[in-house]
């Protein structure tokens, strides 16, 4: 039988904070609305304001690579 552990984990956010103000302007709803239907108050967006899919070089890659390479740290393993 093979044991498995996790040996250290990592994370990483978008820098695009979006309040639900902005939200309720997409939708055509009520921010407190949103707060009541979902209990979130903001989220993140790898988006910019002018709708491009990417913002100061972050994707959905970059930020996987980041949480890898902080996963790796907290491991204590090198990257190769």
């Amino acid at each position: 039988m093979v044991v498995l552990s996790v040996q250290g984990v990592g994370s990483s956010l978008p820098g695009r904070r979006v309040y639900n103000r902005e939200v309720a302007e997409l939708v055509g709803l009520d921010p407190d609305r949103i707060t009541e239907l979902f209990d979130v108050t903001e989220r993140r967006w790898v988006r910019t304001d002018d709708g491009t899919t990417e913002t100061d070089g972050e994707s959905v890659s970059t930020l996987a690579a980041q949480a890898g390479r902080r996963a790796l740290e907290d491991a204590g393993v090198a990257a190769k």
